[in-house]
């Protein structure tokens, strides 16, 4: 976990903000909350539930953490005027267990104060998020471990991949409920060095979406879903083994092709890191190689691989 909470601490230094609440324009000023969201992310959520959202379907934010995400998501759909909101129209996943990582970032804010590792940290997202939680009906537990979502999905972001078995519940659960031609999906860690499934999966499923936003410098992409995936596919068990080497190859090329330059780092990195999250080691180092005479300078995702590359920890 040293690195995310590298990853964390570079984005606190960079826009100098762990308590923070970036607003469009039309927005009345708000209260600041907790958030691991680069401003721009936070305001396509608002964006879209207040802009966009139809009504055709719900909006799930999975990987709540401690309730930015859903915060902006109810703020923007508090000002939709075209659908009706008197029932809980979002819906909120999150495990809610505190972590040691969580503990080691200079929130420099008492909200977290007292928290430890083993702790349910359900009580501070309530907190942040209770001026709308009467639109928001949240699911603490286990993704893994949760049934298939019962209702149709307007809107889908996803901060909840973090290994191939969340990936698959996600697809199982939740991928199956979307609504082609109406639904979005925003993957928050598209753009991030440690989550290389997520290029697979949807280069695999690359006909039924269509770019939305690359959101710039940020770790975010959003998608369109155009046409239905078959059941069948979406309720496989996927692994790095269910990708040939030609297939492998072409969806990083294609996730290149879709993103800014902003984004090429972490993709490239994420490359990498598909051959240590596999134990590959030897061939992530001969990658790195080619990769560090790419981006000689600092770039932050490159340094992370670098590290993990060097001590063989990351887990």
């Amino acid at each position: 976990m040293t690195n995310l909470v590298a990853s964390i601490r570079k984005r606190l230094k960079k826009f100098k903000w762990s308590v923070a609440s970036p607003e469009i324009a039309s927005l009345d000023q708000r209260p600041a909350a907790l958030t691991m969201l680069f401003p721009d992310e936070s305001e396509s959520l608002r964006e879209f539930t207040m802009t966009n959202y139809t009504g055709h379907g719900e909006i799930v934010d999975l990987g709540a953490w401690a309730g930015s995400s859903t915060l902006a998501l109810a703020q923007g759909l508090a000002q939709n005027k075209k659908v009706d909101t008197r029932r809980k129209r979002i819906h909120a996943y999150d495990i809610f267990i505190w972590e040691q990582w969580m503990s080691d970032i200079p929130w420099n804010t008492p909200l977290v104060d007292g928290y430890r590792p083993g702790d349910s940290f359900l009580p501070l997202y309530e907190q942040q998020i209770s001026e709308y939680s009467h639109l928001i009906e949240t699911y603490p537990g286990d993704l893994n471990a949760m049934p298939e979502f019962p209702y149709k999905i307007e809107y889908l972001f996803v901060d909840v991949m973090k290994t191939f078995e969340l990936a698959n519940s996600s697809l199982q659960k939740f991928f199956t409920q979307l609504i082609p031609g109406k639904s979005v999906v925003h993957h928050q860690d598209y753009n991030h060095y440690f989550t290389p499934w997520i290029h697979l999966l949807m280069y695999r499923f690359k006909s039924h979406f269509k770019l939305r936003k690359y959101v710039n410098a940020t770790p975010s992409t959003i998608f369109d879903y155009v046409s239905a995936i078959p059941r069948e596919q979406l309720m496989q068990s996927y692994s790095f083994d269910s990708f040939g080497k030609d297939e492998f190859e072409a969806a990083f090329e294609y996730s290149l092709s879709i993103t800014g330059k902003a984004a090429r780092p972490s993709i490239e990195s994420a490359r990498v890191m598909s051959f240590i999250h596999q134990d590959r080691w030897e061939e992530a180092e001969a990658e790195y190689a080619g990769l560090k005479a790419k981006y000689p300078g600092k770039d932050y995702d490159v340094q992370q691989i670098e590290s993990i590359l060097k001590t063989r920890t990351y887990r």
